[in-house]
């Protein structure tokens, strides 16, 4: 029910495997409110879960006795980061937890956040940070070593999990993230008339929006009549207010428009001549693969996987994650050049589907992973995955 990228691909995916499969979601939400949703017709049932509580032994007696009633074969755990569902202390993992009870797991980290990050806050010290990444470390690969695969959303990502947790590397595979149907609407941006530099996403410091607000400030008046849209909520942590702030003190409320959470992302893309991913840490970006799609030119941040969709000087170009003036500059360039803004556009739509980011694709890939992970159930043993 938060609604951010990780509960969107979930969505997409109970949208296509709930026609095959009874599946039954696992999360820390209310039950009756997510099942009185959409969620409720796609879903057999829900188990409300706090993924941050101890696997005592009633726990694990309580969850054997839930597994057998409802012949649960299979358990797929989605996180947010490289840590989550208890695996940042040794013993605690919850997929140890359903493996020790008979059920093959597969697990996608949706994003990695760095060796030193996401096992105590980031308000800690390094020196805390540093004595106790070890603890952190080998519940990491207690949990890697409990599934039958760990999926990293791009090479970048997979690149990173195999080496900073070698000892597991052949648990890990990868697999593209997508929402998208293979065949698009007909409908697509008029990216010759359209004057609108546009970003989606939740408003936060990690995506960036604020480098994309300095850097468009900067060059205000030479972008004219371009203007900039923010579309999505904001997350809380202060860099919607720092836009706004910027807004009123820089008299740009005619230029710069914060929209907020909108039902239709897509559509509201059908305004854009220009995307921008400015994100200063990023898996792959699914905003940036949806503007793309729809022959959206893009500029965004050298980071993560995005340049594994973003070929700089093809489809795209690419910047220093934060670095405002290369940003300001490429915006300037590619805003005034309408014969590269079509020739990227088009090669965006080609390299999106060229990648093979659909819904489909993603959705039968999983299905590959289930039935080798079945495989491993039946065989009793384990099946590394590799490629």
């Amino acid at each position: 029910m938060l609604g951010g990228g990780v509960s969107i691909l979930v969505r997409a995916l109970l949208e296509i495997l709930h026609q095959r499969y009874r599946i039954f979601l696992i999360s820390d939400d209310p039950s009756r409110a997510l099942l009185e949703g959409r969620i409720g017709e796609i879903v057999f049932g829900h188990l409300s879960w706090n993924p941050h509580g101890r696997c005592t032994h009633s726990v694990r007696e309580g969850l054997k006795q839930w597994v057998e009633a409802n012949r649960i074969e299979i358990a797929h755990f989605h996180a947010g980061a490289q840590y989550a569902w208890g695996n940042r202390f040794p013993g605690a993992s919850i997929p140890a937890l359903f493996a020790s009870v008979g059920v093959p797991c597969v697990w996608t980290t949706h994003l990695t956040t760095g060796l030193l990050n996401g096992y105590v806050g980031p308000q800690r010290s390094l020196l805390t940070k540093i004595a106790t990444l070890p603890v952190a470390w080998i519940g990491k690969l207690n949990q890697m070593w409990s599934v039958v695969a760990e999926v990293a959303v791009s090479e970048h990502d997979k690149h990173f999990l195999r080496s900073s947790y070698f000892p597991a590397a052949n648990r890990v595979t990868m697999l593209y993230h997508s929402r998208l149907f293979a065949q698009q609407t007909n409908n697509a941006p008029d990216i010759i008339g359209n004057r609108t530099i546009f970003n989606v996403g939740h408003i936060a410091w990690r995506k960036g929006q604020h480098v994309l607000f300095d850097a468009f400030a900067m060059q205000a008046t030479r972008l004219e009549p371009w203007t900039l849209e923010f579309v999505g909520p904001d997350s809380g942590d202060g860099c919607a207010a720092y836009i706004r702030h910027q807004i009123d003190s820089l008299r740009l409320q005619h230029r710069v428009l914060l929209r907020g959470d909108c039902p239709d992302p897509m559509n509201n893309l059908m305004r854009a001549g220009v995307y921008v991913q400015p994100s200063l840490n990023e898996a792959l970006g699914l905003a940036l693969q949806e503007a793309m799609s729809l022959g959206i030119p893009p500029i965004a941040s050298r980071i993560g996987g995005i340049p594994e969709m973003v070929q700089h000087g093809t489809c795209g170009t690419l910047v220093p994650a934060g670095d405002i003036a290369a940003l300001s500059t490429a915006l300037v360039e590619l805003c005034f050049d309408p014969a590269a803004r079509l020739r990227f556009g088009e090669a965006s739509k080609k390299r999106i589907m060229g990648l093979g980011m659909t819904r489909d694709a993603m959705a039968t890939q999983y299905e590959n992973l289930y039935r080798q992970a079945f495989a491993c159930r039946d065989s009793k043993k384990r099946l590394p995955i590799l490629n």
